[in-house]
């Protein structure tokens, strides 16, 4: 049979399916319809046997339970089914329900709290029960305001390792906006990062894909939850963030405020958005979607001389030969080879060429007064006066972590509009900041200051520069009246405690990953610390202003 056939043949067969579903239910009610009093949910369990959870990734007594045309996502280990209130419906605080069944008629009654903010907020559960004439099975409703996202496949989840595994991928968009609520796709996942390695709850990378009429798999770029069209996508699980607000917060401070100040005229950043994600029938707990920092965000193409450098090892540039002749053989220990510490990760990569990064240290790295001007040459000075101000707001010590190294950092080597090759800075992996050190732990006070001395401003500045000391004040002054103002940070954090606390995503990640996993005497800190960590970064600011200050003056 030809296979353009076979491919048809398939998506014919998949109509079906989905007809079936939607036609086999027993029609649809109300939610508040279907609530009953406490003696009628006593009497529906004393009259019946309680049918429990055999350990299969299937509902008992029912196939599946659609709110509003949504499948709910179903965890087999507590039985719970969680519903994404979509932003502002109408529908949204009582849904139309439908329980399908394709066995024996079952009906479904519902008890205890009803859907509003309050019950969303404490992460409280209100009960079903799915019963026949003979027997009943219970169930947790659980609310978000939060997207989901479910990773469908028959295997544990844990067997998702270094190796790609192609499975299937349903999203749902609760946002007011969206304009298509449900992808449902195939991906190919596997386990990325290092350290998040050796946490219980991985990180994962996403690569949408699709089956062409020649039933071979191809790319699939796809916006989700309005970010731009991808195929690639990173799940990261903020394991080491109690709070799970750095990383997102950090990364969001930097597109809004700085990803749009370079002389290239790109978008210098990436985004995140919170989802609630299910693995396999698990529920796996709070994650944080985003696309890669990647060439293809920098503008950067083959054959145009333009370059993109990942900063993959701590090593300090301090120890780097940056003058030496790169040869083919590369030794991983030399630490005086650039290409140790430097991926190559766009532009012609056939052909690496780290001539630009070569020439923009061997300039930054010497303090001859005749180096000053080449260095404003080379150098995309704007973006160099966010960067040096914005890891240290963030305390970004993943990013600063030897004296004069660099690590999770991009140098792009682009040219501006007059065909010069400039160097920027692109900021990525931001969980380590605002105080958390490499114990996991807040270690830091909010006076630490984390300052990047590989810099065009710190080398300036030793030349005797004041002009960049003057732009490096008056940015700071548009920072701090704008995008840093207590009042639009204030905002910012109030908006990640509506998504990360008061949507219950926070303590149902807890109850999934720490609660029998931390001591008794740690839990307080994980539990109700989020106006400490608006404090601290209030506290933050106001030292960055004073070390701005002293900074920028001393010099005179």
């Amino acid at each position: 049979m030809p296979k353009k056939l076979i491919s048809i043949l398939l998506l014919l067969s998949a109509v079906t399916v989905l007809a079936l579903v939607v036609t086999t239910g027993e029609g649809q009610a109300s939610l508040s319809a279907l609530y009953v009093d406490e003696d009628t949910w006593n009497q529906l369990q004393a009259a019946r046997t309680q049918r429990l959870p055999d350990g299969t990734a299937q509902m008992q007594l029912a196939d599946a339970l659609y709110f509003n045309g949504y499948k709910l996502p179903y965890d087999r280990l507590d039985q719970v089914l969680l519903y994404s209130l979509v932003e502002d419906d109408p529908r949204a605080n009582d849904p139309l329900v439908e329980l399908i069944c394709y066995g024996e008629k079952a009906e479904i009654a519902f008890f205890g709290d009803a859907v509003t903010e309050d019950t969303v907020k404490g992460s409280r559960s209100i009960q079903a029960m799915v019963y026949t004439d003979d027997e009943y099975a219970l169930y947790q409703l659980r609310l978000t305001t939060l997207p989901v996202l479910e990773i469908i496949m028959e295997e544990s989840p844990f067997t998702v390792k270094d190796e790609s595994v192609t499975v299937r991928m349903r999203l749902f968009d609760n946002r007011r906006e969206a304009l298509n609520r449900q992808l449902d796709t195939s991906v190919s996942i596997h386990m990325r990062g290092r350290n998040s390695k050796m946490y219980p709850k991985n990180d994962y990378r996403i690569s949408l894909r699709s089956l062409s009429l020649g039933n071979n798999w191809r790319n699939y770029p796809v916006s989700l939850l309005g970010m731009r069209a991808d195929e690639d996508w990173i799940l990261k699980g903020m394991y080491n963030d109690n709070r799970k607000i750095r990383e997102v917060f950090s990364t969001e401070l930097w597109y809004d405020s700085c990803a749009r100040n370079n002389v290239f005229g790109i978008v210098n950043g990436n985004q995140y958005r919170y989802v609630e994600v299910f693995f396999g029938n698990y529920y796996w707990g709070l994650y944080a979607l985003t696309h890669p920092v990647d060439a293809k965000q920098l503008g950067i193409q083959s054959g145009t001389g333009e370059h993109l450098y990942k900063k993959t090892s701590a090593f300090s540039e301090l120890k780097m030969d940056f003058d030496r002749e790169l040869d083919a053989a590369i030794d991983v220990n030399d630490q005086s080879d650039p290409r140790v510490a430097y991926t190559y990760d766009g532009g012609d990569r056939e052909h690496p060429d780290y001539g630009p990064l070569l020439d923009y240290y061997r300039t930054l790295l010497h303090t001859e007064p005749e180096m000053r001007e080449k260095l404003y040459a080379i150098a995309d000075t704007d973006n160099a006066i966010d960067i040096f101000l914005f890891l240290n707001l963030i305390q970004g010590i993943d990013h600063l972590k030897t004296t004069g190294g660099l690590f999770n950092v991009y140098l792009s080597a682009k040219n501006d509009a007059e065909g010069v090759t400039r160097m920027l800075y692109t900021p990525w992996d931001m969980d380590r900041t605002w105080g958390l050190g490499f114990g996991d732990v807040d270690l830091m006070d909010p006076a630490t200051h984390v300052v990047m001395n590989t810099n065009p401003v710190v080398q300036l500045k030793e030349l005797g520069d004041q002009a960049i000391l003057d732009r490096l004040a008056q940015r700071y002054r548009e920072l701090r009246q704008g995008a840093w103002s207590e009042e639009n940070i204030a905002s910012m954090l109030h908006a990640y405690e509506e998504k990360v606390f008061f949507s219950g995503a926070y303590e149902r990640d807890f109850q999934r990953w720490y609660r029998f996993m931390l001591p008794p005497e740690y839990i307080p800190e994980y539990h109700t610390d989020y106006a400490g960590f608006a404090a601290y970064v209030n506290q933050r600011l106001q030292h960055l202003d004073q070390f701005v200050l002293d900074y920028t003056q001393s010099g005179r």
